[in-house]
């Protein structure tokens, strides 16, 4: 849900409240379809400080680094 908004929020920081909802809502959704994206295969996959550089990210582009390195 982070990802999805501050990337909403990048794209477009006048977009609707009820517009970055729904997209987070479609990522959820994406998610559940797709083995690789769950919260589990993630879990095991990322060590805590790629997740807490993340979670402390301030964009995007930031988050990504974090999660690759």
């Amino acid at each position: 849900d982070r990802y999805t908004e501050r990337l909403a929020r990048e794209e477009n920081p006048a977009v609707h409240d009820v517009v970055v909802e729904a997209a987070k809502a479609k990522a959820r959704a994406l998610a559940e379809s797709r083995p690789e994206l769950s919260p589990n295969l993630c879990a095991q996959k990322l060590r805590r400080r790629q997740v807490d550089c993340a979670l402390a990210a301030p964009t995007v582009d930031d988050m990504e680094r974090c999660l690759v390195w």
